[in-house]
C-alpha cells in the first residue's frame, strides 16, 4: 500500500482535507514545473483546467504521463 492509498483510508477530517489539498496543490506545481520543461509555457486555457484538477490520484497519472505526452493538450486528457 503507497501513502496515497493510506490518506485515502483516513477518516473524513478537516486535517485529512487540508492534507490532500497541500498535495494536489503540490502535484500541480511539479506538473506545471515539469510539463513547461519539456512542452514550453502552458495556454491560459491549459493551466486554467491544470489548476482545476482536485483529484490526487489524477495528478500522479499526469505526472507519470509525462515522458509520453505530446503536449500539454494530450498531457490533460489523461484521466
Amino acid at each position: 500500500m503507497d501513502y496515497l492509498d493510506y490518506i485515502g483510508e483516513l477518516p473524513d477530517s478537516l486535517a485529512h482535507k487540508i492534507i490532500l489539498e497541500i498535495a494536489a496543490a503540490t502535484a500541480r506545481r511539479c506538473v506545471l514545473a515539469l510539463g513547461t520543461k519539456r512542452f514550453g509555457e502552458p495556454t491560459a486555457a491549459c493551466e486554467l483546467q491544470l489548476n482545476a484538477i482536485e483529484d490526487l490520484q489524477r495528478l500522479v497519472r499526469i505526472t507519470i504521463e509525462l515522458n509520453h505526452a505530446s503536449d500539454w493538450d494530450a498531457l490533460l486528457k489523461v484521466r
